[in-house]
């Protein structure tokens, strides 16, 4: 499988040494390929550095305007992930009360909802572990929005798996933000009925949509090693191992700055992939792929790692039966580095 294919300026691709830390791409914009795990971990970490807005993403992938997915760009310019500076500060503000809230019921009902999970999952024949990966993850989020609203999880509509994907094709992005309206219709439409502000909403959503990001490669790579019959560790190493082979994240310069060394330009585009870093070097002491670090550091990793904890203890408990996943083929990966022409 082909992960990306990067045109190098001025360097015959024969001639990229195996030390190279960084790779200037093609533009604009500017984009520049991570190879040194020291430097990723310092940009990662960075408040200048930010995951890139998906309005831009999407934009530049499927060439889509913003008026074709409102409610999405809307969505991921409210994200703390998405801003920077006093915005960040703000919204990271207004989902914080959100999390607490959620953590500090959360023992109340996970475990139990960890134990009926695997007794439905029990009941399916061969089930696909991905797919295993993607209910627990969308159900779990859901149940979390729920009690917020004190409803239940059923009532609300599931987020679009669709939203995770590497490179949507446009048709698809129609598709999330026809599901993505219909979490908003839902969700508000309980917000006025309570007599709450319907502005609640984003808080929500992002929690639903950034917890299970999060967590659904998690549990997918620990699905892998229960299918392989690998003892599972803590949360906690479980998600850095799940993070080594994440394929591709993508980062955006916002002010001009020198970190690591390196000159960097307002506007760049940063591509990390912790698949390809882990492969050269371990990653820096600190670095959580899975979950950011620095300012734009996920808000949810507590509360992901008390989940997939939950989890763990249910799977010890009531373990699946061997060979219970179907297997799924080896995934070839490949970054193509090509001379300019």
């Amino acid at each position: 499988m082909v992960l990306a294919t990067f045109r190098l300026l001025n360097t015959p691709a024969a001639a990229v040494p195996q030390e190279a830390a960084v790779l200037l791409c093609e533009g604009p914009p500017r984009a520049w390929f991570i190879l040194d795990p020291g430097i990723a971990g310092a940009l990662l970490r960075s408040d200048r550095v930010i995951p890139t807005s998906g309005q831009r993403y999407y934009a530049a992938v499927s060439g889509l305007a913003r008026s074709d997915f409102p409610l999405l760009s809307e969505a991921f310019e409210r994200t703390p992930l998405s801003l920077s500076g006093s915005a960040h500060r703000d919204a990271r503000s207004r989902i914080t009360p959100l999390y607490r809230r959620v953590e500090a019921g959360i023992d109340h009902w996970i475990d139990a909802f960890c134990a009926a999970y695997l007794e439905d999952l029990r009941t399916r024949i061969a089930p696909d572990l991905m797919q295993a990966a993607s209910d627990f993850s969308d159900r779990v989020s859901r149940a979390m929005a729920a009690r917020e609203l004190d409803i239940g999880w059923q009532e609300i509509p599931p987020v679009p798996n669709e939203i995770f994907m590497l490179f949507p094709s446009a048709a698809r992005l129609r598709q999330i933000e026809e599901k993505f309206a219909a979490i908003h219709d839902m969700v508000t439409t309980c917000l006025r009925s309570q007599g709450r502000d319907s502005e609640d909403f984003w808080p929500i959503f992002t929690l639903m949509m950034m917890n299970r990001d999060a967590m659904q490669g998690t549990l997918a790579h620990m699905f892998c090693h229960l299918a392989r019959g690998t003892v599972l560790g803590s949360a906690s190493e479980c998600a850095i191992a799940a993070s080594n082979v994440s394929l591709l994240q993508c980062r955006e310069v916002v002010e001009d700055c020198e970190i690591a060394g390196h000159s960097w330009s307002c506007g760049d585009l940063l591509q990390i992939s912790p698949y390809l870093l882990h492969q050269r070097a371990p990653p820096p002491a600190g670095t959580d792929f899975t979950f950011g670090a620095g300012p734009h550091a996920c808000p949810g990793r507590k509360l992901s790692l008390r989940i997939l904890d939950a989890l763990i203890r249910a799977l010890r408990t009531q373990p699946l039966p061997e060979g219970f996943f179907i297997p799924i083929p080896r995934l070839f990966r490949q970054i193509i580095l090509t001379a300019e022409t």
